[in-house]
């Protein structure tokens, strides 16, 4: 889903994950009672919501330059019969290969997560490639309690501006769960 809409449906415990290729944040929906500083609202649309970072949930991928690639990483290959060599390209996009990794291990944290009941509403913001990644890799029970996908990239966003770009995600209004 490409625009923010209201969720539908009421889960009582929200996890909000925003992610890309190189980290994923997840934050728990909470009451607020005040405005929440930095965020432009009028006083008459005082949010009832805040977003707490979950200190277990941060994931970075892994750095590329972690890997010995060179400029050069072609590598020597011998033929099976014969004494014939040639060189060969990697077959493997290593960029790609760490953003999918970083998906597949946000996906293993959600499914741990709700197994455990630790939540029950999923919103998930994220770049559509990423999301595209993470998809194949979530449980059934992880897939059904996904309520939105906003494929916008949120990471770099501090905690006051992320909260006002997802506030038409969520009421303004306490809801009876």
């Amino acid at each position: 889903m490409s625009h923010a809409a209201p969720l539908p449906y009421h889960p009582s415990t929200v996890w909000v994950i925003v992610a890309d290729g190189s980290q994923a944040q997840g934050y728990l929906r909470v009451p607020a009672s005040d405005i929440i500083r930095g965020a432009t609202h009028q006083p008459e649309e005082t949010l009832t919501w805040a977003l707490q970072p979950l200190d277990d949930f941060h994931l970075e991928a892994e750095r590329i330059e972690a890997y010995d690639t060179g400029t050069d990483a072609r590598g020597t290959v011998f033929e099976s019969s014969g004494n014939l060599r040639h060189l060969s390209e990697p077959h493997v996009d290593l960029r790609r290969k760490l953003k999918a990794d970083l998906a597949a291990h946000v996906a293993d944290r959600l499914n741990r997560a709700r197994a455990q009941d630790r939540f029950d509403g999923l919103v998930i913001v994220a770049p559509s490639t990423w999301l595209g990644n993470l998809r194949p890799h979530l449980n059934p029970s992880v897939q059904d309690s996904v309520g939105i996908e906003l494929t916008k990239d949120y990471v770099g966003l501090a905690l006051p501006e992320l909260t006002e770009r997802l506030r038409d995600i969520f009421p303004t209004r306490n809801i009876e769960v």
